[in-house]
């Protein structure tokens, strides 16, 4: 990206975080390089979009007195579904790529004084907790049997906790509060910094 500071400029991150899902899933690019710059940039626009999304409906719940009217139920419904494919989109980019993520995401939670022993170990720890926070918000919205192969990645998640809620929900708590900080940690890197070189591993 010749120039990050663009990025500032989106009105809709939604539509640009799913194009660059799309673009990452065509295998266009073959260097590591640019595969780790718009999967981490992709990240951060989806990330973006499920707090716009998500601010975009208190706000209109809030200012409007007639909920029953059609046009509030259109407008609520229309954002609530942008608001899933967001996340939908999220979930499986952190699935389906966390070898993409892995430097990234110690690096932002050293940077934050996050406590990491063993950064391999703890990247797949991390990277399980935000996947499982998304999931969850997934199927909130249309429940297990829409969504069977969410429903199915949860209960291997959960294998993981031996099938304790309490831990698998402090698990949830945790996903949901990495999401934020890393959220964070890339918009400082690439909006405020413009810098867009996200390394392949750690050395």
């Amino acid at each position: 990206m010749s120039n990050p500071f663009r990025l500032n400029e989106v009105e809709n991150f939604g539509i640009v975080g799913k194009a660059l899902y799309c673009v990452i899933h065509s295998n266009i690019f073959k260097q590591a390089e640019k595969m780790l710059s718009m999967a981490n940039i992709c990240y951060l626009c989806l990330s973006k979009a499920i707090q716009n999304y998500t601010e975009d409906i208190a706000i209109y719940r809030d200012k409007i007195e007639d909920k029953t009217n059609l046009l509030f139920d259109s407008y609520i419904n229309e954002r609530d579904d942008l608001l899933f494919e967001s996340y939908v989109y999220r979930a499986e980019l952190l699935s389906g790529g966390k070898n993409l993520f892995q430097y990234e995401i110690i690096t932002a939670f050293k940077l934050m004084q996050t406590t990491i022993v063993e950064p391999f170990l703890n990247s797949n720890r991390l990277m399980n907790d935000m996947e499982i926070s998304d999931i969850e918000s997934i199927l909130e919205f249309y429940g297990y049997e829409m969504i069977k192969r969410f429903e199915e990645r949860k209960q291997e998640l959960e294998k993981q906790f031996s099938n304790n809620k309490d831990v698998y929900n402090r698990a949830i708590e945790r996903g949901i509060s990495y999401h934020n900080s890393f959220q964070r940690y890339l918009e400082d890197k690439v909006l405020k910094q413009g810098n867009v070189i996200f390394r392949p591993r750690f050395s």
